[in-house]
């Protein structure tokens, strides 16, 4: 969703499950995922809520933080 149109949700959460594999990363090239140590963690100041990278992880490694 347009964050213009659509007030911020809560920010994404990366679990345990995460492998680093680094396709959230990859395919979406979002500036709130980062690389740190070799697992995906994700910046709450720039995250909106949007919950595309909860639908890209092969291992449902991210878990949606709103309810879009």
């Amino acid at each position: 969703p347009c964050v213009v149109l659509f007030k911020p949700e809560a920010p994404a959460t990366i679990t345990a499950d995460c492998t680093g594999c680094t396709k959230c990363i990859k395919e979406l090239g979002c500036p709130a995922l980062l690389l740190q140590d070799g697992i995906v963690s994700i910046d709450n100041s720039l995250c909106n809520g949007c919950n595309l990278c909860v639908s890209v992880c092969p291992f449902d490694a991210i878990e949606s933080g709103g309810t879009r």
